[in-house]
């Protein structure tokens, strides 16, 4: 097959030795001074064969992505066996990749512009970029922090073309450069030692579509990242319908076990009172002596509805029953054991009728449950316009060691580090941990550690699961 033309670099001298900016890459690690030290392992062995168009698979970890089809050419990125890459053609031993695919989520490249340029390149408040004119993208080195060492192009954009802008750094002199997503048009190179080809179920897995038609359309909402947003809110949208499944399920589990209890407390109460009263008239006519205090107890149960009493009063009328089966053990012990009976047929009323105030608080919280479910699916439906999505971690780097103390904010699907969260007293952040939240505040690039750093106003629990 043809081989593939790299793709040209921008004529003219490097960019300026004396800009001491510290990159930041998507495939570095957590620790933002650190430059990775771990390289592509060798292949076996390194052909000139023709490679077959389509998706490849790296099969070792660390395995490099350069700027050019040569070893000389430095790495833009680091990625781990079984990353899918699809392969358009190759030279000298390299295949020639495009940036699609899981592997260039969040990676960056450059824009330079300089004092004479400038009027090319607009920014708008929404984070889109434009050029008026062709522009190198420049692939970011993992391996060296100075700028002067990012100077290899990936791909040249044509006049009209827009890109993702994450930030504008002033380089001094009217000169600058843009931080951007590596736009679809840039190509890498891959030793082709380090691939395999993919198989139909991986092709399938890879390319098969995730969402549904509804959120594939045009976009009506404000955000103007379109693909973040599908992908966050087919999220929101499973969790939703899990949600509302567990909560369901948890209602119908409360209201069967609340309507089991009611139906238990009636059904004993109706017999314990069904056999109070047999054995009360049973006894009472057995007997010539009448305690008139017992005469009367008997004649105020029978004329009150007990299970209505109160605690206070259902005890009293237990203890005044207790005195008579004392007073009566030896003289009368058939009314003694009649007393005796009465006070615990109440003392179980007054039990029962403490479960039903039990029964009641459950059923309040079914109600409540209903109320919550449905607050949180409104809250579910809600889009709110956060500065950063993502899962909240600790972060080993920024422990309050030789770096100040910071949360991690990193993507739930690649696990790679969005940014950092500055911790807030009014913020109880530890209780968020593990889960995906929505941070509304100001974002901002530090200079003096290398990462973009997070000022909270309010965090928000989007996901309930991680």
């Amino acid at each position: 097959m043809d081989r593939l033309a790299l793709c040209s670099e921008p004529k003219g001298r490097r960019p300026m030795l004396d800009l001491l900016l510290v990159l930041t890459t998507a495939t570095m690690q957590d620790a933002p001074n650190s430059t990775p030290e771990a390289t592509a392992p060798e292949a076996a062995t390194t052909t000139d064969t023709a490679m077959a168009t389509g998706w490849w698979v790296t099969t070792a970890d660390a395995t490099e992505v350069r700027s050019g089809a040569s070893k000389a050419n430095y790495p833009f990125l680091r990625v781990p066996a079984g990353t899918p890459f699809n392969v358009t053609g190759d030279a000298f031993g390299f295949a020639q990749v495009t940036a699609t695919g899981p592997a260039f989520n969040g990676a960056t490249g450059w824009l330079r512009i300089t004092p004479s340029t400038k009027d090319r390149f607009t920014r708008t408040s929404d984070g889109t970029g434009t050029v008026q004119g062709r522009a190198a993208v420049l692939a970011t080195n993992i391996n060296e922090m100075d700028l002067a060492e990012n100077f290899r192009s990936l791909c040249i954009l044509d006049a009209g073309d827009t890109v993702h802008v994450f930030e504008t750094i002033p380089l001094g002199g009217g000169a600058s450069v843009w931080k951007i997503a590596l736009p679809a048009q840039a190509t890498g190179w891959i030793d082709q030692g380090a691939l395999r080809p993919a198989t139909a179920e991986e092709i399938a897995r890879w390319t098969a579509p995730t969402l549904p038609a509804a959120l594939t359309g045009a976009p009506t909402s404000p955000l103007s990242n379109w693909s973040k947003w599908s992908t966050d809110r087919a999220t929101l949208a499973t969790t939703k319908a899990q949600t509302t499944a567990q909560h369901t399920a948890m209602q119908s589990a409360l209201q069967r076990q609340a309507d089991d209890e009611a139906a238990a407390i009636a059904a004993a109460e109706a017999e314990a009172q069904a056999k109070a009263d047999a054995e009360a008239a049973a006894l009472l006519a057995e007997q010539n002596y009448v305690n008139e205090r017992l005469e009367a107890l008997e004649a105020l149960v029978l004329a009150t509805a007990v299970d209505k009493l109160d605690a206070r009063a259902a005890m009293r009328l237990v203890e005044s029953y207790e005195q008579i089966a004392q007073q009566e053990a030896d003289s009368h012990p058939d009314l003694a054991h009649l007393a005796e009976f009465r006070a615990n047929q109440i003392r179980l009323v007054a039990e029962l009728r403490a479960d039903r105030d039990r029964l009641s608080g459950l059923q309040a919280q079914v109600r409540q449950s209903t109320t919550d479910l449905s607050a949180e699916a409104s809250s579910l439906d809600t889009i709110t316009d956060y500065v950063i999505q993502g899962r909240l971690a600790v972060s080993l780097i920024f422990d309050g060691q030789e770096k100040p103390i910071m949360y991690r904010i990193e993507d739930p699907l690649s696990g790679r580090s969005l940014g950092y969260l500055e911790p807030d007293a009014s913020l109880d952040l530890s209780s968020l941990l593990g889960h995906q939240i929505g941070v509304v505040g100001t974002m901002q690039f530090d200079r003096d550690w290398n990462v973009t750093v997070v000022q909270p106003e309010r965090v928000d629990l989007v996901s309930v699961t991680p």
